[in-house]
């Protein structure tokens, strides 16, 4: 009786994590989307370049030339690439680069050209956009003049890079959500196959095969942190983003209420991360501020 039980017990536990594992796999492998465009295309001078993430994955970008020294380092989101079209990264890059900031645009590990990695929604991530960091200090970048511009899955990760580099000058988080753990909840309720009761499992076996903690990103935490030290941070958020809701992001927003060096900007209509794509001319402007007030004068 005993062995037949084991058994039973041994197979459950089979059918349990067994499509905990092969869910996991598939939300960390990343379809990657080519290159379709360069900054030579807005007559920007660039030069392609190659770092390594702070844990070693070989990441590849274009550095554009603005005239620095004060840098932007610009990280895209999930499914996305560094000269994402839809969302305008290039063109936002050439207003950046004609206003005098020195722009470092690159694909996250498993996207675009960079090598591969599993892609974890902003958790090994962070790695990534530090890697950045250290590539543009090794350039002579004071780390007081690069400003951190994150999107979506970038925008979690450079609010947890500016955590783990307290030297970089500001930061800028474009469509983050509050908590990775409530975000996968909500999103695996309506798009997994797999019923709720397997959400430990697959949180589990992310962890324990994957190296992918889901409650160590917590971007509410990471905007408190930082605006308890009193550091610039500009948080944006859509009204009509479909990952992160008006009551989610509100939570932002009450984080930095009181801080005199931080901002939130709501901006009515827009999906997520597509505010510069709606309203481009005032976007660029209030970056352009910001950025003037953080790491340096912009050019007239």
């Amino acid at each position: 009786m005993i062995l037949p039980m084991a058994a039973i017990i041994f197979l459950l536990a089979l059918a349990y994590v067994v499509p905990a594992y092969f869910a996991v796999r598939a939300m960390t492998a990343m379809d990657r989307v080519p290159l379709s465009s360069s900054p030579a295309d807005h007559g920007l001078a660039f030069e392609s370049v190659a770092f390594p993430s702070r844990d070693g994955i070989t990441l590849r970008g274009w550095w554009i030339d603005g005239g620095g020294p004060q840098t932007v380092i610009m990280a895209h989101g999930k499914g996305s690439v560094r000269d994402d079209a839809g969302l305008m990264y290039l063109e936002l890059a050439a207003g950046l680069a004609r206003a005098g900031h020195d722009v470092l645009l690159f694909d996250l590990r498993g996207h675009g050209e960079s090598d591969f990695g599993r892609f974890t929604i902003g958790v090994n991530e962070p790695r990534d956009v530090l890697g950045a960091v250290d590539f543009a200090r090794a350039r002579g970048v004071p780390v007081d003049k690069i400003a951190l511009l994150g999107f979506s899955t970038g925008a979690v990760a450079a609010l947890e890079a500016a955590v783990q580099e307290p030297g970089v000058g500001a930061v800028i988080a474009d469509g983050a959500w509050p908590d990775l753990r409530e975000l996968l909840d909500r999103e695996m309720a309506t798009e997994s196959p797999l019923p709720s009761f397997y959400n430990p499992g697959i949180y589990l076996v992310a962890r324990l095969v994957f190296g992918w903690d889901v409650s160590e990103q917590v971007a509410i935490d990471d905007v408190t942190e930082i605006v308890g030290s009193g550091r610039p941070v500009f948080v944006i958020h859509g009204s009509g983003d479909q990952y992160t809701s008006v009551e989610q992001a509100a939570r932002f927003a009450a984080a930095i209420r009181d801080s005199p060096n931080a901002e939130f900007w709501q901006i009515t209509g827009a999906e997520h991360v597509s505010g510069y794509a709606s309203y481009p001319d005032e976007y660029l402007a209030r970056l352009l501020a910001f950025l003037s007030r953080t790491i340096g004068k912009t050019v007239p």
